[in-house]
């Protein structure tokens, strides 16, 4: 053994404040700071040996996935570990709170540029142009314009999905018609009190674009996928299957 090595000091217990003999070699690496592994536990947890204590103190950090940087730091409170964005950081340690409606953003869109004049305070329409500008030039082939076009047709909610099943004369008032006229119930099962979302409104001879009432049908939405399912079903399926076609 070493000369000197288990030479102690009495020091003070960074948690409890209990006196305690700690050695020496210990001290000189920094260890020796708790006397027993209960406050050791109790300092590690609540993170009060920990850097970077208070969001000033952030420590700012570069995400490989994301590409971009942000900051984390331990709560002086809570001691619990926050993160944001670093222009959201930097605009609060250094310009204070940012006002309701307002985002922080970078002028020349690179988030790796963290100089403080490419750091700015932008409305939501202020973004709003700052994405058109960047989207300048940015062509759209004929088929998504296709699609497009085709998607905002009609008379139904637009829910983003494009298709060319949108087709004229097709209305929630003409589909309440149907449902009124064959009283709500599955016109195969016989399920009643369908509803918009339990029942569905089928084309008889399949011309989506034929939507006179003769050739629409009120089905439940088990019976429906049936109806157009291509595996074997009851004989009621088939049936009807027949009729419709004939």
């Amino acid at each position: 053994m070493k000369p000197g090595r288990c030479k102690t000091t009495t020091v003070n217990c960074a948690v409890c404040g209990k006196s305690f003999e700690a050695l020496n070699v210990r001290l000189k690496v920094g260890w020796g700071l708790y006397c027993s592994r209960e406050c050791s536990g109790k300092a590690h947890r609540k993170g009060k040996d920990r850097k970077y204590v208070g969001k000033e103190n952030g420590r700012t950090v570069y995400d490989k996935i994301k590409r971009n940087y942000y900051v984390y730091w331990f709560d002086e409170e809570t001691l619990k570990r926050k993160s944001t964005s670093y222009a959201h950081w930097w605009w609060e340690v250094h310009k204070g709170e940012i006002p309701k409606g307002y985002r922080v953003s970078y002028k020349d869109g690179d988030r790796t540029n963290l100089s403080p004049d490419n750091i700015v305070l932008l409305s939501d329409i202020d973004i709003g142009k700052l994405i058109s500008k960047r989207l300048l030039g940015h062509s759209v082939t004929l088929e998504t314009r296709e699609k497009i076009s085709i998607a905002h047709t009609g008379t139904d909610t637009w829910t983003g999905i494009a298709t060319n099943l949108r087709y004229s004369g097709w209305s929630k008032h003409l589909k309440e018609q149907v449902r009124e006229r064959d009283k709500y119930a599955c016109q195969v099962c016989g399920k009643s009190s369908l509803t918009a979302n339990t029942g569905k409104i089928h084309h008889i001879d399949g011309d989506k674009h034929n939507s006179v009432l003769e050739n629409l049908l009120l089905v439940c939405t088990q019976c429906h996928a049936l109806i157009h399912c291509k595996k074997d079903v009851d004989d009621k399926i088939l049936e009807l299957r027949a009729k419709l076609n004939n």
